[in-house]
This record gives structure tokens, C-alpha cells and sequence, in this order.
């Protein structure tokens, strides 16, 4: 049974979500959330260590949900003994079909269109588009056409220095100018170039660190030039051009094909392989133009990196895995802890994981080998600057995307061994995975 808003003074915190009398209350064990829907949306927080109400932001999805991971069958993936007292299967399902049932609630509230045009973005921006489409006239149209200006005109206080006093009122003045003009307020190059690329760039890669990246990386007149080339901007994109050391090792034609991350991560991983290896001066580039081309440079520099820097890598000494194995009925998950065992995965599943063993080694990184009934796969987990471990990539057999039942498997051993470190009562070092299951 959830709170309801008579009872937030008797029993606070008390942790659940309801939609209530229009609004929609989120209860942790260290504060509530109240958020306003459509058309006034509007949020506020108060938590333990700050009673008084304070205007906040929060995450909310305009997405409808897929609850596909959450059925009772996908039970097997849960050891019930290592649960919390109290905890069990039934009730993690419960509880999270309430939180969508009244997040569902929540989002019917906002107009078909609105939701639709802005559930094209990522989740952490869809709070500050909704308020832009409720508040700003013509910013419907803006989310539709061009996603970094209407992202960057929401969030205009984090672009534009000195911030504006008046946020809105200062969306609302710039909307009706010329697209280059309001990026120049921005912070963007001032040419009409630039509004042309801004147009080009997918929803889907309208984040606060694409923004930025985008941003820096268009003063220099070389990105500029590649990315007026591209004919749809993605995420993938983006980075590609605006990490400079990637600059000698692509060709233009290749932005036109790259299009999942994987594809970025094996440039990086040549990038990387090729300076050990001492492949090329830096005015002297690889020049890859194709996506076959880089399969092909990827495996011939992996075999070389294995044969030739091998008997360095054999001496290093790996710590112990800060994540436990595990085992469900059709899934084991079981770390590395060798640099032989890490030659032979790499050689199995014909990728470069072995380049990573100095960073194993230094406590940067972790490899998991993980067996499910359809394959196997490479997971890595990697140290954030503050000491916490977080998901990194998940790659099967030639850095092909993993099934959806390696994801899940992965996804519930992460959760799993969360739920263990709370329940031992130590502070948390993993963070939360996110993998989507698309």
C-alpha cells in the first residue's frame, strides 16, 4: 500500500510510487518526489537531511514501458537465497508493474503528439522538452526539427553564460529568431552551417554531453567539414569526430556507415593497439573508409598484438574480481582473474580484450566471460573516477551485439550483487546497469 498525500507527515519516506489527486509521488527510503503533470508540469523534493519543499529535476519517461524482462518467468534469473530478508521475486515484479502502472497515469496526461515527438529522445531529456512544449509556443515544432536547438534552448542556463534570470522568457525570445542566431547565443559557432549540421543530428543523440561535445568539437573548421559531409548525424557520429586521436585512422565514407558504438569501440581499440604496436607516425593514418575495412584492420591488429606483446602481458598479476560469479539454470557468469585465461577468451571469441590486460591489471577494468544456452560473450566492467564499477561493453563472438538473454543474464548478476552489498550493510561501489533491452 502506497502513501498518499495525507500520509507523507505520518509516514514519509516509505518507499513506493502512486499517481494521486493529479500528481505523481515518488517515495524513497531518504525523501519524496512530487511531479505535476501536463500542462504545468512541475516538480519538487524534500528528503531527510532537507525537510523544506525545493523545485528539483527529475527523470521521468515519456516511453510507453516493456515489461517483457519483468514476467514471473525471468524468475530463474534470481537466487532467492542471496535476496534481502523479506525480499522476494513476486514482490520486485509487484513493485515495479505499480511504479509503471502509475507512471503510465502520469504520462497519458501529456498530448499524444508531445509524447510521441519527444520519446524519440533519450530519457534524461524528456523533463526539460516537456516543460519547453508546455510552456514555450512553437517548441513542438522545434523538438521536430531540430533536436540540439530545442534540447539547448530547454536547458538554456547550462549553454548560455551568463545563465539567464528568466529561462522561459528567454526560450520564448529566442525561439522566434533565426535557428543561427539562437545557437550563437548558445555558445555554437555563428554561422549558418552550423544550423544546417544541428538539423541533421537524431533525437536519439540529443544528450547533455553530445551537446557539448558537438559544440566545442564545431570550432574546429576540420569537424565542420566532415560533419556537413554526413547525411544523418548519430551519436556514434558525434563521438567519432570530436575525439581527436581518432582523427588519423577514418575517412569520411566511413561516418556514412558507422552506426552502433561497437563500431566506435573497435576504432578506439585500433587506435589503441596500433600505438603499442608503433604502427604509424600520427601524420600518417590508417585512413580507414569502410566498416568492412575495419573489421579487417581490427583482426589483423588484434593477432599481431596478441603474437608480439604477448610475453609481457603473460607476467602481469590480476587483482580479484570485485564482482562474484554466478550461476542460474541457463546462465553462468564467471570473471578472468588470469592473463592466460584472457588470451585464450580473446582468441575464442576473436576480439581484443587482451589489449586491456595492463588496464586489469591497474584495477581500471574487469572481464567476464558469460555462457548462456545461445552463445557467449565478453562483459567488462570499468572504474568510474570516483571508485565506483560500472557496466562497460558486452560484446559475443567478433564484437557482434549479445542476445537478449546474455543482456538480461548480465543485467540480473548486476542487480544481484547490489542487492547483496546493501544487504551486507557496506556502501555500495556498483552502479546501477541501464542496459536497454532494444
Amino acid at each position: 500500500m502506497f502513501n498518499t498525500p495525507e500520509s507523507i507527515e505520518a509516514r514519509p519516506f516509505r518507499p513506493g510510487v502512486n499517481f494521486h489527486s493529479g500528481k505523481l509521488y515518488e517515495f524513497t527510503k531518504k525523501g519524496v518526489t512530487v511531479i505535476r503533470p501536463w500542462p504545468a508540469p512541475a516538480a519538487w523534493r524534500k528528503t531527510l537531511g532537507r525537510p523544506q519543499w525545493r523545485a528539483c529535476r527529475p527523470q521521468i519517461s515519456l516511453r510507453p514501458p516493456d515489461m517483457s524482462s519483468f514476467d514471473q518467468d525471468d524468475s530463474s534469473y534470481c537466487d532467492m537465497d542471496k535476496l534481502p530478508a523479506g525480499m522476494t521475486w513476486e514482490r520486485i515484479v509487484a513493485g515495479r508493474k505499480a511504479r509503471e502502472r502509475a507512471e503510465e497515469e502520469f504520462r497519458n496526461a501529456v498530448p499524444e503528439d508531445v509524447r510521441g515527438a519527444i520519446a524519440q529522445y533519450p530519457v534524461e531529456v524528456h523533463w526539460p522538452l516537456l516543460r519547453l512544449c508546455a510552456r514555450v509556443p512553437g517548441a513542438l515544432d522545434l523538438v521536430r526539427s531540430n533536436p540540439v536547438l530545442a534540447y539547448c534552448l530547454a536547458e538554456n542556463r547550462r549553454f548560455h553564460q551568463p545563465p539567464a534570470t528568466k529561462p522561459i522568457r528567454a526560450a520564448r525570445v529566442w525561439i522566434r529568431r533565426r535557428q543561427r542566431h539562437a545557437l550563437a547565443w548558445l555558445g555554437f559557432p555563428d554561422a549558418e552551417a552550423v544550423a544546417k549540421i544541428m538539423r541533421k543530428v537524431c533525437p536519439s543523440a540529443v544528450t547533455p554531453r553530445h551537446c557539448f561535445y558537438l559544440r566545442s568539437g564545431l570550432c574546429d573548421s576540420q569537424t565542420l567539414k566532415l560533419l556537413a559531409y554526413v547525411p544523418r548525424i548519430t551519436a556514434v557520429v558525434i563521438r567519432l569526430v570530436t575525439i581527436r586521436k581518432l582523427r588519423p585512422y577514418f575517412g569520411a565514407h566511413l561516418l556514412c556507415e558507422v552506426a552502433v558504438d561497437e563500431q566506435l569501440h573497435m576504432l578506439m581499440d585500433i587506435a589503441r593497439m596500433a600505438r603499442v604496436l608503433r604502427e604509424h607516425r600520427p601524420s600518417a593514418g590508417i585512413a580507414i573508409h569502410s566498416v568492412a575495412q575495419l573489421f579487417r584492420v581490427h583482426d589483423d591488429l588484434v593477432a599481431r598484438y596478441n603474437r608480439d606483446v604477448r610475453p609481457s602481458l603473460m607476467a602481469l598479476n590480476f587483482p580479484p574480481p570485485p564482482v562474484p560469479e554466478v550461476t542460474f539454470e541457463d546462465a553462468a557468469i564467471t570473471p578472468i582473474v588470469t592473463p592466460q585465461e584472457l588470451l585464450a577468451h580473446a582468441e575464442e571469441q576473436h576480439n581484443c580484450a587482451m589489449s586491456y590486460a595492463p588496464d586489469v591489471a591497474e584495477g581500471r577494468c574487469y572481464f567476464y566471460r558469460v555462457a548462456t544456452r545461445e552463445e557467449v560473450c565478453t562483459a567488462a566492467i570499468q572504474t568510474e573516477t570516483n571508485g565506483q564499477w560500472r557496466m562497460g561493453k558486452v560484446a559475443a563472438t567478433c564484437n557482434r551485439p549479445p542476445s537478449k538473454l546474455s543482456l538480461m543474464a548480465i543485467n540480473r548478476w548486476w542487480q544481484l550483487a547490489r542487492l547483496n552489498t546493501a544487504a551486507s550493510g557496506h556502501r555500495s561501489t556498483l552502479i546501477v546497469c541501464l542496459k536497454q533491452y532494444d
